[in-house]
């Protein structure tokens, strides 16, 4: 799975073992990695203007700050899959759905 950031130069890029490298566009070069449990990520949504990248997968969904290079939050998801990520355009929520049809919200 791979996604671009909101200004195009950077890709969030996730590995079958869980892995999601964040790559520069323009040379190619892996300038961070957020290392997986083995599990394939099945949702990654950049929000926070690119400074962020929510990763969801089996059992968990974490919030990467990519410049830091640090999780700063990991969340059990009801013991399920996070299938995708939403960014509320007017809030400081977001959004999970998860693999047993339910929706877990976090922020204000």
């Amino acid at each position: 799975m791979t996604f671009a950031s909101p200004d195009g130069a950077r890709l969030a890029v996730s590995a079958v073992e869980g892995d999601v490298s964040l790559v520069d566009v323009a040379t190619g070069r892996v300038l961070a990695t957020l290392r997986g449990d083995g599990h394939t990520r099945t949702s990654l949504t950049w929000v926070s203007g690119g400074t962020c990248i929510l990763v969801g997968g089996p059992g968990e969904t974490a919030a990467w700050r990519v410049e830091s290079n640090t999780v700063t939050r990991t969340s059990l998801v009801h013991g399920s899959r996070t299938y995708m990520a939403a960014l509320s355009p007017v809030s400081r929520r977001i959004a999970f759905l998860t693999g047993r049809s339910t929706v877990e919200v976090w922020g204000r």
